[in-house]
């Protein structure tokens, strides 16, 4: 879990508005992070499939699962 805490705060500057609620929900609910699948989270969000797949692309993941293994 610290991977992907570091991995946001480091690049948060550099994220886009939208990339950046996401690290903002991420940020807020973290411990339930592994239960959602990226539909949700976008939706929790309040952003497109495609912004979660570009954020956690940008943060070294090939996809979204990966992170969720990570997690694990």
């Amino acid at each position: 879990m610290k991977q992907l805490d570091e991995r946001l705060r480091s690049h948060y500057p550099q994220l886009s508005p939208q990339e950046q609620r996401i690290a903002d929900f991420v940020f807020d609910h973290f411990d339930d992070l592994i239960s959602y699948n990226s539909a949700e989270l976008a939706r929790l969000s309040g952003v497109s499939k495609a912004t979660v797949s570009r954020l956690f692309k940008r943060l070294g993941y090939e996809k979204y699962k990966d992170m969720r293994d990570e997690l694990r």
